[in-house]
């Protein structure tokens, strides 16, 4: 099973290009209906279940896409992620709206992350 990953993790790769291009960002409520987003989604559970959340985790090295944003909300609402695990997600997401403060991005981010601490 995990010989199938390469060829996935490549995927999760151009899926997150793709959508940046065509303005489907983690987090945008109004894109959760498109396939980009449901691709992107797809990809990182069948990490999952394979137990592969770590594996996952090393796409917050990538600063290109939105990569990185993608892999920590992904892992925050499809991983049930350990506590370790959930602290480097929301850690990523923070820098992401620390250093893109102004941008409408980081404002999703935003509203996002507070929602998420308003269920915890």
């Amino acid at each position: 099973m995990v010989a199938e990953f390469p060829e996935k993790n490549r995927s999760f790769l151009f899926t997150c290009k793709e959508n940046y291009f065509l303005g489907i960002y983690p987090a945008d409520n109004s894109s959760i209906d498109k396939p980009g987003y449901k691709a992107s989604v797809q990809i990182a559970r069948a990490h999952f279940d394979a137990g592969l959340h770590n594996y996952f985790m090393g796409y917050f090295r990538e600063g290109r896409y939105l990569i990185q944003l993608w892999a920590a909300h992904l892992i925050l609402e499809y991983g049930c992620p350990e506590r370790d695990l959930e602290t480097q997600c929301i850690e990523v997401i923070q820098e992401f709206i620390t250093n893109f403060s102004t941008s409408e991005i980081a404002k999703i981010q935003k509203d996002w992350l507070d929602k998420y601490w308003a269920k915890k």
